[in-house]
C-alpha cells in the first residue's frame, strides 16, 4: 500500500512507517521514512534495529546527525560486552 502513495502523502506513509515498525519491517519503514525524506526518523530507525551501519552512513551524508548517533552505538556495544570498543569511540 505504502508504495503506491504519492511522497507528497506524507501523513499516510508515516503512518505506515510507525506501522511497519512495530511489525519489525524496518526494510519496509525505512523505505517509507526514504520516501518521505524523513531523514531523522530514518536514522532514528536504523538506531532503533540497531543497524549502525546504515546509521554511519546516513550520518556520514548528513553530518548534523552524528552526534545523534555515537551516544546510542557507545551505549550498544557497552551493553553488548563491547566496553573496550566503547572507550575508543
Amino acid at each position: 500500500m505504502a508504495r503506491k502513495l504519492d511522497k507528497a502523502e506524507r501523513a499516510v506513509l508515516g503512518k505506515c512507517a510507525a506501522y511497519l515498525q512495530q511489525l519489525n519491517q524496518h526494510a519496509y519503514a525505512a523505505e517509507c521514512y526514504t520516501r518521505m525524506g524523513d531523514t531523522k526518523a530514518l536514522l532514528q530507525l536504523h538506531i532503533q534495529s540497531g543497524n549502525w551501519e546504515d546509521a554511519f552512513a546516513l550520518a556520514r551524508k548528513h553530518p548534523e546527525f552524528k552526534t545523534q548517533v555515537f551516544i546510542p552505538y557507545a551505549r550498544w556495544l557497552a551493553e553488548n560486552d563491547k566496553f573496550e570498543e566503547a572507550q575508543q569511540g
